[in-house]
């Protein structure tokens, strides 16, 4: 064992760890207090080491990378990425007017060969999530077999989608829930809110004897802007069901490319402030539920959370750092899918994919 490194705990002796004679005469780190799901038993946990920093990963959605020399040092740019965002199929008929990847019904779909190939290269670079979309994913025709591929391989497929009518079919919800980690069912604004509490315990039922350790299949995402969410009233609904539910909710901010262009919010002066007093609020009752942000939302938030004490820790404005995009219909990568700039490789290749990552 490293003589910087003290293991307490674990046993019956009792006492305060803080007074443990291992620590005495030592500058150490509580590595538990910054690891929140270090506490329990997970038999999902996986690491991964870039130079001296390591990653665990718990396979659901939490990410933790650390140093040992010091625990606190952020790392400045991962040596490939860890979460690929993987766009299958330009296709899709919902016709969302906020959607910045400008997806039609007459969008094609990207090879299934030329995805099992971009799958293998990606495990190459120890890749440990795909981020799978569209268009709309699941129209592609080898969807459930694109997630039983990288699930093979050991990368830990996700998808998200408005579209849940595979919840008919018992033997594709079967697949999906065996191969894929989770999925972001997209929320309209206006949502029959009784109608989305029964879908989301339909999902929780195809994993209801899952091993612990299993994440729920279904969690939520809201879009906030014009087109989406923009008022307190349509965004309590939503977050009381997911809390009531244990849903996870991640809200994306607007983005100003595809069908997006020209669109100026509207919601732009307002609704930052009033979107962190309103999780604030409901956390400080135990009402909220468990909520992420995107980059976009981020940076248009950041003064606003930092002003009521929230870690910069706890979000990232950076795009590029631990992922990138790649479009397999394409074959482009970018630093994300809303990045303007797409560069055509061979996205098979693993030497231009990490090549193409390390230049953003």
């Amino acid at each position: 064992l490293r003589p910087d490194v003290a293991i307490i705990g674990g046993n019956d002796n009792g006492g305060d760890p803080e007074n443990h004679p291992l620590l005495q005469h030592m500058t150490y780190t509580n590595l538990s207090a910054i690891l929140p799901f270090i506490g329990s038993y997970n038999p999902q946990m996986w690491c991964r080491k870039d130079g001296k920093h390591w990653t665990l990963f718990d396979k659901r959605n939490l990410r933790y990378t650390f140093c040992y020399d010091s625990f606190i040092t952020p790392i400045a740019k991962y040596e490939s990425p860890l979460l690929v965002d993987l766009k299958i199929t330009d296709y899709c008929a919902s016709n969302c007017s906020f959607c910045y990847q400008g997806s039609t019904k007459k969008g094609k779909v990207a090879d299934f060969e030329v995805i099992k190939k971009t799958l293998d290269a990606l495990k190459e670079l120890k890749v440990l999530e795909v981020a799978i979309g569209g268009g709309n994913p699941i129209s592609h025709p080898k969807f459930i077999e694109i997630l039983e591929y990288a699930h093979s391989l050991g990368i830990v497929p996700n998808f998200s989608t408005r579209d849940i009518s595979f919840n008919r079919e018992k033997e594709a919800l079967r697949r999906i829930g065996a191969a894929c980690g989770n999925f972001a069912y997209s929320v309209d604004p206006g949502v029959n809110i009784e109608k989305l509490d029964q879908t989301i315990k339909s999902f929780n039922n195809v994993r209801a004897k899952a091993s612990y350790g299993t994440p729920q299949l279904m969690n939520l995402q809201i879009f906030i802007g014009p087109g989406g969410f923009q008022i307190e009233e349509e965004l309590l609904p939503v977050l009381r069901v997911a809390k009531e539910n244990r849903r996870s909710v991640t809200l994306l901010g607007f983005k100003a490319v595809g069908r997006s262009v020209g669109v100026v919010p509207p919601y732009e002066a307002e609704l930052p402030r009033g979107l962190v007093n309103v999780l604030l609020e409901l956390k400080a009752k135990d009402k909220c539920p468990h909520v992420g942000i995107d980059t976009v939302l981020a940076k248009e938030i950041r003064y606003y959370l930092e002003d009521k004490g929230i870690s910069e820790k706890l979000f990232t404005l950076e795009e590029g750092k631990a992922s990138c995009y790649i479009d397999a219909v394409e074959k482009t990568i970018a630093r994300s899918s809303f990045d303007a700039e797409k560069y055509p490789i061979d996205i098979t290749n693993v030497s231009e994919i990490k090549t193409a990552y390390c230049s953003f």
